[in-house]
């Protein structure tokens, strides 16, 4: 299993919304246990990887795409004005 795959089995919810925002309010969060749920997961997931991708290629985006990984989640916060996006996976607790 590739890291991304485990990022997607281990979550269990994640969060899209506005850039700085993680109350719900601007935003959506996505519960494993739902069909609805699961495919978010996984469009977010790889949303996270794109966004992580892209920031180790490039100097510009290293200053505007901030990443943060913890050990029971990870961030990752687009902040260009056309794009500010927060997309979170919090990782269920073994």
């Amino acid at each position: 299993m590739n890291v991304k795959e485990s990022f997607i089995k281990n979550t269990a919810q994640a969060y899209s919304g506005e850039r700085g925002c993680v109350c719900g309010c601007l935003g959506n969060y996505y519960l494993a246990d739902t069909p609805k749920g699961a495919a978010n997961i996984k469009r977010i997931t790889n949303k996270i990887f794109s966004l992580i991708n892209e920031q180790a290629s490039s100097i510009k985006a290293q200053e505007k795409i901030d990443v943060d990984l913890w050990e029971h989640g990870v961030s990752v916060t687009d902040n260009r004005p056309k794009n500010g996006r927060t997309f979170i996976l919090y990782f269920e607790d073994k």
